[in-house]
């Protein structure tokens, strides 16, 4: 049986070695932007995300893509709708425009070791209903490695953040409203495993200092041309991040 496998194996590793420069194309799932593979053409993607915590649930449904400005400039675009469904039978659902995302990726060295740089910002036309309406913004650098049978990615970002913040007046029995600032850290890891010549496998580890999230998550994009589908899997590892997180998506490369 061990005689077998190693056989099998080593049938494989020549597939899979032709097929592992086939990965530019892939995008990643959690940090589809932060990335280090600036595209040779304009493309879209329309999908939707479901999100299961602790007592509610979130539906997210938009368009997010790319435009390429000259060889090594992208620009970036993300205009997404967010609905908030909870357990509690008495709390109304609340659902509504998410602040839209702009941004800029710009390709340092290509290769088999692309690193990347860019930053972004939300513009704050959001839905106040669902905690939208503010300027974030953050910058970011990515890497991308081809080995022989996969691509290892890696994500690091600085992320500053504006969010409402409530506080009861004890002498006239108001509430107040102010608005505060602070930042986090996004850290990412993932691997591309190229199954054949059209169907990919994607793998990715996020982390968010100080909003306590951690999510690992597992994907799958079957190229079909100009058209890709994608569907991914996410299991929160900790308190901020979704129980449970499922993605699908089509994407179109013009």
């Amino acid at each position: 049986m061990k005689k077998l496998l190693v056989v099998v194996f080593c049938m494989l590793v020549p597939f899979t070695m032709a097929f592992a420069q086939k990965t530019d194309g892939v995008h990643l799932f959690q940090n589809f932007f932060n990335d280090a593979v600036v595209a040779g053409n304009p493309y879209g993607e329309a999908g939707l995300t479901y999100g299961s915590y602790d007592g509610f649930s979130t539906i997210t449904g938009g368009v997010q893509g790319g435009l390429p400005i000259g060889e090594k400039l992208e620009l970036n675009v993300g205009v997404h709708y967010l609905n908030w469904s909870y357990d509690d039978n008495d709390v109304d659902s609340q659902g509504g425009l998410a602040d839209p995302y702009v941004g800029l990726r710009y390709e340092l060295t290509p290769g088999p070791t692309r690193f990347a740089v860019g930053g972004y910002a939300t513009l704050p036309v959001g839905s106040e209903d669902i905690g939208q309406g503010h300027l974030n913004f953050g910058a970011f650098g990515a890497v991308r490695h081809k080995l022989e049978a996969f691509t290892l990615t890696g994500t690091v970002g600085i992320n500053f953040y504006e969010y409402t913040d409530y506080e009861l007046d004890m002498d006239t029995f108001e509430v107040e409203e102010t608005t505060e600032h602070d930042n986090y850290l996004t850290l990412g890891a993932g691997l591309i495993y190229p199954m054949n010549k059209n169907l990919a496998l994607v793998g990715e580890w996020v982390l968010k200092t100080e909003m306590d999230y951690m999510m690992l998550s597992g994907g799958v994009d079957y190229n079909m041309g100009n058209v890709r589908y994608r569907g991914g899997l996410g299991l929160g590892l900790d308190d901020g991040a979704p129980d449970l997180m499922i993605m699908a998506s089509y994407l179109l490369q013009f």
